[in-house]
């Protein structure tokens, strides 16, 4: 919630995030218009994770779609190289479309 776009333990995942999967064939970390067709689609289960198995290595791209009444804080979407066998991590972040902060000025 502090738009570091970093995950801190204090910053509670989100349940129920949409998420769309893109093979990035050339894994330049683009989304090409050859590889616009999703291969998989998932919802993030209450821990906020998600978990794709037997992907072969390669490129991948994910693309978070925003839950109702939330922002994101990071793009939406973000390339991954996955190797064989080997568990890759993506972190999105949204806040609340609520959240704002209010500057502290303070004066000599």
């Amino acid at each position: 919630l502090n738009k570091d776009q970093l995950w801190n333990p204090n910053e509670r995942p989100l349940a129920d995030v949409f998420l769309v999967f893109y093979r990035d064939e050339n894994a330049n970390g683009s989304l090409e218009v050859w590889e616009s067709i999703p291969i998989h689609q998932a919802r993030t289960g209450p821990d906020g994770e998600f978990t794709l198995h037997n992907l072969p290595a390669g490129g991948y791209i994910v693309q978070e779609v925003d839950p109702p009444r939330y922002l994101s804080s990071t793009p939406n979407m973000a390339s991954i190289y996955i190797d064989a066998g080997v568990t890759g991590i993506v972190y999105f972040g949204d806040l609340p479309e609520h959240y704002n902060y209010i500057p502290i000025f303070t004066r000599p």
